[in-house]
């Protein structure tokens, strides 16, 4: 027996793809480490949050992944890696298609605030469509800004 598919109805439009990117380690030295559970149990509370509100959500998939990255220091160059999560998604039509950029990306800072927020982030980077931008948490450093 054959098994066979259809296309939903409505489900078709421009793929709006996005990513948050996350580190975890907590802060720029030697901290805590935070699991990838942590970072979906935060995930998961902003969306419940959301739902609960009767506001639309975003969904995705969290992929582990390893940032490289170097800057000065009065010491000399400090090269470090890190683990990091990508949730990464798109705004379905089917769900979505009635949101507009300003209200994406509104929702992606916020998501991206909580996500930072769970495991102590300094930064957290965002990409919607084809912009790219950083979220820094207020009163906080980065060590090229030092």
């Amino acid at each position: 027996m054959e098994t066979k598919y259809y296309e939903v109805p409505e489900s078709k439009g421009l793929a709006l793809t996005f990513t948050i990117t996350v580190g975890l380690f907590s802060g720029y030295e030697e901290g805590k480490t935070f699991e990838p559970v942590d970072v979906g149990e935060a995930a998961h509370g902003w969306m419940r949050e959301r739902i609960g509100a009767g506001l639309p959500i975003l969904t995705g998939s969290f992929t582990r992944a390893e940032v490289f990255y170097a800057y000065q220091r009065e010491s000399g160059i400090e090269c470090r890696n890190e683990p990091v999560l990508k949730f990464s998604g798109e705004v379905v039509p089917l769900y979505n298609s009635s949101l507009k950029d300003e209200v994406v990306v509104e929702m992606l800072n916020d998501l991206a605030a909580v996500l930072g927020a769970s495991t102590g982030q300094t930064r957290v980077y965002v990409r919607y469509r084809d912009w790219t931008w950083i979220l820094q948490k207020e009163g906080e450093k980065t060590p090229r800004e030092e």
